[in-house]
């Protein structure tokens, strides 16, 4: 199990590579879930929400994978995430969004 220091610096270090790869069409990365919460257990993954101004094209699709599965091996926790356009994030209720509005940590 990680603690909170860790994912802070999980989510550094993704903001970081995010922003070289996706440059100004990266808006924002929210933590949520268990670790939002800091309710989190051993079995616990952390789950990120990644918005964006535009759909991403598949090379950055490749290279935001590639991030995030360097992070997950690197940390030894699994990392599941979400990318979400700005309209569909500011505009569109689901439950998901909903729920990082109101629970979410921005990274």
């Amino acid at each position: 199990m990680i603690g909170s220091k860790a994912v802070r610096q999980i989510l550094y270090s993704l903001r970081k590579e995010a922003e070289q790869v996706l440059g100004k069409n990266l808006v924002d990365i929210f933590l949520f879930g268990s670790y939002a919460r800091e309710d989190f257990t051993a079995e616990s993954d952390i789950d990120i929400l990644i918005v964006v101004n535009k759909s991403l094209t598949r090379e950055e699709k490749n290279k935001m994978s590639c991030i995030i599965s360097a992070l997950s091996l690197e940390n030894e926790v699994v990392i599941a995430y979400v990318i979400y356009k700005k309209e569909f994030f500011d505009n569109v209720g689901t439950p998901l969004i909903l729920n990082v509005k109101e629970e979410g940590v921005k990274g």
